[in-house]
């Protein structure tokens, strides 16, 4: 079966990296590095024939289409005078390391200048489940579970037994009481406290949205719900902000940036796996350096495994 396997990849460090923010190699935090190389490892045993590929935030994504509808969009994130946490700080020193080493060794590593990762994976799997059999995307990030459907499959992280758990329209519908195919809807009234999209209703909880689904109310439409007319604006806004991008000439994305996403799924469209001339052995002296210089001996007696990786 054809399968690709698309990263969140800032989500993917951060949930990597914060159960190792004691890992330190001269003076230098390396947990984040660390918890990436394990990870990738990790998933190449359950996604051994998968080319991986990561995906990021693009340059000036704080100008995504989401901050000029709504500032304060993720605002909670960069509060100028406000100190950010120093397992944060030290998170955010690695991931330029991170990008440098996947890119140099042959990973397609993605990024659009204004659009958010979550647009980009977005567009990827829409694109992308046309030419393969399933297009799986890793992250624990709720709001991809809109994306569920088809050939589309979310993967949270691993379980209790180290198995990589796909997450699946019976579990969402088990512990939410939504079909992934409403989840959107369901999201755009229970708002998302990590982005800083707050509730268009104070007091609207997970059982009292559910209540309103049932009574028809839509957040996709523009005619609001006789009952919340006076609330539909915030509403309509909040499902604007949850909802992600599919298509490349989505009029939410810049011309510029569209020309860019075109170039990104011609190169996707060629080949997902790892260049070939990074597999060299200058190459994988290059791979025992790196590991070297950050002290990384757990991954370095693990390193063919991680050389194997597509």
């Amino acid at each position: 079966m054809k399968e690709v396997l698309l990263i969140d990849g800032r989500n993917f460090c951060y949930r990597h990296a914060y159960t190792r923010t004691q890992l330190f190699s001269k003076n230098r935090p390396t947990g984040a590095i660390f918890g990436v190389l394990s990870g990738l490892i990790r998933l190449h045993r359950y996604f051994p024939d998968v080319p991986i590929v990561f995906c990021w935030d693009g340059e000036e994504a704080t100008k995504s289409w989401r901050h000029k509808i709504a500032p304060d969009y993720k605002g909670t994130r960069n509060v100028p005078g406000k100190e950010v946490p120093l397992p944060v700080q030290h998170i955010r020193i690695q991931i330029p390391i991170i990008t440098k080493f996947i890119h140099n060794f042959g990973f397609k590593n993605f990024s659009v200048p204004r659009v958010e990762a979550d647009d980009l994976i977005g567009i990827l799997a829409t694109e992308l489940k046309k030419k393969y059999d399933k297009v799986t995307i890793y992250s624990t990030d709720k709001d991809f579970y809109q994306l569920i459907g088809e050939n589309v499959a979310v993967v949270r992280d691993f379980d209790k037994n180290a198995a990589c758990k796909e997450v699946t329209a019976k579990e969402i519908k088990k512990r939410w009481k939504v079909h992934p195919k409403h989840w959107l809807h369901y999201r755009s009234l229970v708002g998302e406290g990590t982005d800083n999209i707050a509730k268009p209703i104070k007091g609207v909880g997970p059982a009292k949205a559910l209540k309103m689904l049932a009574q028809g109310v839509d957040p996709s439409k523009d005619e609001p719900h006789p009952e919340y007319k006076e609330h539909w604006d915030k509403i309509r806004l909040c499902y604007r902000l949850t909802k992600i991008v599919r298509k490349v000439h989505d009029k939410r994305v810049p011309l510029k940036s569209q020309q860019a996403l075109r170039l990104v799924l011609k190169e996707a469209s060629k080949s997902l796996y790892r260049d070939e001339d990074s597999k060299t052995k200058k190459k994988y002296k290059e791979l025992l350096q790196f590991l070297s210089e950050y002290d990384l001996d757990e991954i370095m007696r693990r390193r063919d495994l991680l050389w194997k990786i597509k």
